[in-house]
């Protein structure tokens, strides 16, 4: 779920581009920078993400008996437990700025560094460093 914010005519969430980050730019460039952080952090997510399940699916080929092949649903349930939470957790952060300028890079930032942090999990997960 992303969402839209909206600054004059630019919406947050439309960087197509990368844009050159200066931390003493406008905020609008601050706000653009954050979304640019997060789509890359999510991009390497669902990198990492295909590689956990299909260690999981691996793992889970192990097992003689279906009833012990958790591994790959295990994780699905997790990460989609975790990306509910991500999402409140990154609102609620982002909230402590409602209205004011910042909000979407607060948003943005948030959700950036809660899903580089996820990456690690995954990887620890997929089994590589």
């Amino acid at each position: 779920m992303k969402l839209v914010f909206l600054f004059g005519i630019i919406p947050f969430g439309a960087v197509a581009q990368d844009i050159a980050c200066d931390p003493n730019g406008p905020q609008i460039a601050l706000n653009m920078c954050a979304q640019q952080d997060w789509d890359k952090a999510d991009a390497q997510l669902n990198q990492v993400y295909k590689l956990a399940v299909a260690s999981m699916q691996e793992l889970d080929s192990y097992q003689e008996q279906e009833a012990g092949r958790i591994g790959e649903s295990s994780l699905r349930e997790a990460q989609r437990a975790w990306v509910d939470f991500r999402d409140k957790a990154c609102l609620a952060e982002a909230f402590t700025f409602h209205g004011g300028s910042a909000q979407p890079m607060v948003y943005g930032s948030c959700m950036a560094r809660l899903t580089i942090s996820r990456v690690e999990d995954l990887k620890y997960i997929a089994g590589i460093e």
